[in-house]
């Protein structure tokens, strides 16, 4: 190797490819950039003007982030930082004991504080809350569509209205005056987020996803989530055995129990069919089932839990059905939940006794199934009307 080499070699942010020398930088917002030139003299030039300027342009955020008095450093009183807020948030509103939110919920905020804490706090060197405005919401929501890796635009909207509750716990806190996110119209930065519409089973796709699960505890999750419209992980595989009145035609989905909430908080009755109840006797007095208090348990003992324990999560046994079954790959678990909700509605059944069934916050929520159209209805299987 040449000397000229192994010194291009050693020269900070400068390579030599064959007969020409590549700068590679990082510019402000983090992106990785790289220029080719002709001689090495070139390459420095270059290379020592680029990264002053990209240190200028950070500078010139951070300090977008600072009040006069922080800058001349004479605050008394120190702001509180995003850092802090994140710690408080999630010591507060993600908390495992006691929780406030659901699982489910807290796994998915979680995701999106580590997108802030790369974000604001780590390249944006951690700003005061109190200085964040409009424009710093609307660079971070550029910035997520590329970091850690390009993302969709729904996943981008996620995080943005993550972020918002962030901002509103800030302001029940009384440690900002406004929250920054409000006034930010996110479909002018990522455009339109198309609403996700869920995939509609007819009778024979419905039968032959049934006619495929591996084994009796799947299917009978699966018809569960079908017929009762409840949500699967956070509140079917939390159920007791219990929970479940054969006699009067209900279940109880119960929130607040062994530290477990559900999403809206409360407790709630939800009515069966009679095909159902008689799936939930042959379930719970099937020959070889574990002696457990929950619905759905592991039969045997395995490396990672013991016969009995709760089941918490069948996510992979049903994606494994539906792929067999040949089903949309669109669908999802959850469209189980869509799909008893619109079936009540069709029944005509009372609006707000659906929303009480369903466990929605907002009547407003149960009421926007209804935009389904009537052929979408009729490609519903035919469910068997709630035990009266």
């Amino acid at each position: 190797m040449s000397g000229k080499k192994k010194q291009v070699q050693e020269e900070k942010y400068i390579r030599q490819r064959g007969n020409k020398f590549r700068v590679r930088y990082r510019d402000a917002n983090g992106d990785p950039q790289c220029r080719t030139l002709a001689t090495l003299e070139e390459a420095r030039f270059f290379r020592d003007q680029k990264i002053a300027a990209v240190q200028k342009q950070r500078m010139g955020i951070r300090l977008d982030f600072l009040t006069p008095d922080d800058i001349a450093g004479t605050s008394t009183d120190a702001p509180t930082s995003f850092s802090e807020l994140l710690k408080r948030f999630s010591d507060d509103v993600l908390r495992d004991t006691q929780p406030v939110v659901a699982a489910s919920t807290r796994r998915s905020y979680r995701e999106s504080v580590a997108m802030f804490t790369a974000y604001f706090v780590k390249q944006l060197g951690n700003p005061s809350i109190s200085t964040i405005n409009p424009k710093h919401v609307k660079t971070f929501a550029k910035w997520r569509q590329r970091h850690p890796k390009p993302v969709s635009n729904r996943t981008v909207q996620k995080d943005v209205v993550v972020l918002s509750r962030v901002f509103d716990y800030a302001l029940d806190e009384d440690w900002v005056e406004e929250n920054p996110v409000s006034r930010v119209k996110l479909r002018k930065i990522i455009g339109k987020v198309p609403k996700r519409q869920p995939v509609i089973l007819n009778k024979p796709q419905y039968d032959l996803l049934i006619a495929t699960c591996a084994d009796d505890q799947t299917r009978t999750y699966i018809e569960l989530l079908a017929e009762t419209g409840v949500r699967s992980e956070s509140e079917a595989l939390w159920l007791r055995r219990d929970d479940v009145d054969l006699d009067e035609g209900f279940l109880e989905v119960v929130s607040g129990r062994d530290g477990h909430s559900t999403k809206s908080g409360k407790s709630r009755f939800v009515p069966i069919t009679a095909h159902l109840r008689e799936k939930l006797v042959k379930h719970m007095e099937r020959k070889g089932r574990p002696l457990s208090p929950w619905l759905f348990c592991h039969e045997v003992t395995r490396r990672h839990h013991s016969a009995g324990e709760r089941i918490t999560s069948l996510r992979r046994a049903v994606k494994a059905a539906a792929r067999i079954a040949g089903l949309p790959k669109q669908w999802h678990v959850h469209d189980c939940r869509h799909r008893r909700v619109t079936t009540w509605l069709a029944e005509g059944q009372p609006l707000a006794l659906v929303q009480e069934w369903v466990g929605h916050s907002d009547p407003r929520v149960t009421d926007g199934y209804k935009s389904l159209n009537k052929e979408q209805l009729k490609l519903h299987p035919v469910i068997p009307k709630v035990v009266a």
